[in-house]
């Protein structure tokens, strides 16, 4: 059967990733990749996905250390993980599943580089770079509100696995593409490691999030309202913390806002206050990975107590 195949390549592109790992961190790495899909196979009642689920956990956990690095690794990995969701698409497996596993299996490899450590740069860059993020969450936004799931999320996946492959090659070249891409970039972070939160979030909102309105109102959180919280914040004078003001937090507050209650109603009020809330906390770890995941949680803690 072609799962078992897809194991076996796995388990074949983990090792060879391995030969060039720092040995016991990796290990570490897919010891704790391996026990999240245990947990999350038992509670998604899905046992009987492990032949499906274990190729996607483990070449999406080696997927981060390959960025940029061994571009012929990261290529085959990538590619390997867009066959992969072909054959779930082809066989009708649960694409959230799919979302589940290799968005929760590359949090786990970029935990340690999470922290919030980069510069601001101009106010010219930083605006250039946030309207392109706009732009981007409007095409996701799209795509998952005109589109059936099963149609959207093959898309939005294969889309994210094409752009890292492009940003990884991107990351050693000069061509014109590159230059531009560069020149949204801040200092003092891995080319295109901002680009990678976003998509593992992207992935794991996709994956977690069952409704179609609240899921399109954390895309708009991750893509939207935190390019609003930096555009207006980063001329706002009155400091809440280090890399925070009052105007780009009321600016991040009003905008979800504003787009949740055509989608949600009223729920998009107290939610958007939460996320304004942890966005502020956000000054050690990235925003784009801390701000979707307690989103997250509390719509997971909300379906379980009210059924949303």
């Amino acid at each position: 059967m072609l799962q078992y195949l897809f194991l076996a390549v796995s388990l074949a592109l983990i090792l060879l990733a391995a030969l060039k790992a720092e040995k016991k961190r990796y290990a570490v790495t897919i010891f704790v990749s391996l026990a999240y899909m245990a947990l999350l196979l038992f509670f998604t009642k899905s046992v009987p996905m492990l032949a499906y689920t274990l190729p996607a956990i483990l070449v999406a956990t080696s997927l981060f250390y390959d960025y940029g690095k061994r571009n012929a690794m990261f290529l085959a990995e990538a590619v390997f993980l867009v066959a992969l969701l072909m054959y779930w698409a082809y066989k009708g497996l649960p694409l959230i599943l799919l979302m589940k596993a290799v968005g929760g299996a590359m949090i786990v490899s970029i935990i340690p580089n999470l922290s919030n450590s980069a510069n601001r740069e101009g106010k010219r860059t930083e605006v250039k770079r946030d309207i392109v993020q706009i732009i981007l969450g409007i095409i996701v936004m799209a795509i998952i509100y005109f589109l059936p799931e099963w149609l959207s999320y093959p898309i939005i996946f294969a889309l994210i696995f094409v752009a890292g492959v492009a940003n990884s090659y991107m990351s050693s070249s000069s061509c014109a593409i590159a230059k531009f891409l560069k020149s949204l970039e801040r200092s003092n972070v891995t080319f295109g490691a901002g680009a990678i939160y976003i998509a593992v979030s992207t992935m794991l909102l996709m994956g977690f999030v069952y409704s179609k309105p609240f899921l399109l109102f954390g895309i708009a959180a991750l893509f939207i309202s935190d390019s609003f919280a930096t555009i207006i914040g980063i001329n706002g004078r009155h400091k809440i913390r280090r890399k925070k003001t009052v105007e780009g937090s009321l600016g991040y507050f009003l905008s979800l806002a504003a787009i949740g209650y055509t989608l949600i109603g009223l729920w998009a009020l107290p939610l958007a206050l939460f996320l304004a809330a942890v966005e502020i906390e956000s000054t050690h770890i990235d925003d784009n990975i801390l701000v979707p995941s307690a989103y997250i949680i509390v719509y997971l803690l909300a379906v379980t107590s009210s059924h949303l």
